[in-house]
């Protein structure tokens, strides 16, 4: 697992010039990681427009808390990080979805979680936080708090890194205009 200080608050101008030129460059090296990347021939095989309904793949296995009574729990549980208006970006370094949020009053917890295409299953690759209740949208550990992250994650492939920016916090709900950047480098 890895320590709280993987995830840095940064100026959100500065990281919009960064992300514009990956946002742009992706295109092009998809195929590259795509072809490079071990998948399963369930999943390289599928035809174009079907769905693949993954066995034993609820993130429910990687719950941090499964009875739903710690004090991250909050009012849904660790569903509301798919549930809960959030959003998700690819990995294309690792070949892997990774999803961050819930918020508002739905989750607390700020882990981090990946959907790996090779083995199709889910990992947690941080712990939750211990929330507080200041709404000032970073817990007491310096981690951002779990927040509706919206359509606002994305993957910036050229420094391995995770963007958000934004998002309803939680308890209050309440937007802010901070900008968070996660570290996959250490994180095994």
């Amino acid at each position: 697992m890895r320590t709280r200080a993987m995830w840095k608050k940064i100026q959100f101008i500065y990281w919009i010039t960064q992300l514009i030129p990956a946002v742009l460059f992706l295109p092009w090296l998809f195929p590259i990681f795509a072809s490079a990347q071990s998948i399963p021939p369930t999943v390289a095989n599928m035809t174009p427009g079907t769905w693949l309904r993954v066995p034993n793949s609820n993130l429910s296995a990687v719950n941090p808390c499964p009875a739903n009574n710690c004090s991250y729990s909050s009012v849904t549980g660790v569903s509301a990080v798919i549930d809960a208006w959030s959003g998700g970006t690819f990995d294309s370094t690792r070949n892997r979805l990774i999803i961050w949020g819930g918020g508002h009053n739905d989750y607390a917890g700020n882990e981090v979680y990946a959907f790996d295409l090779a083995t199709l299953s889910w990992s947690r690759l941080t712990n939750p936080s211990t929330p507080n209740t200041n709404n000032s949208g970073t817990y007491g550990d310096g981690t951002p708090s779990s927040r509706h992250t919206y359509a606002t994650v994305a993957y910036l492939p050229n420094v391995d890194r995770m963007f958000n920016a934004g998002g309803a916090i939680y308890q209050s709900g309440n937007g802010n205009n901070m900008t968070w950047i996660f570290n996959f480098s250490n994180n095994t």
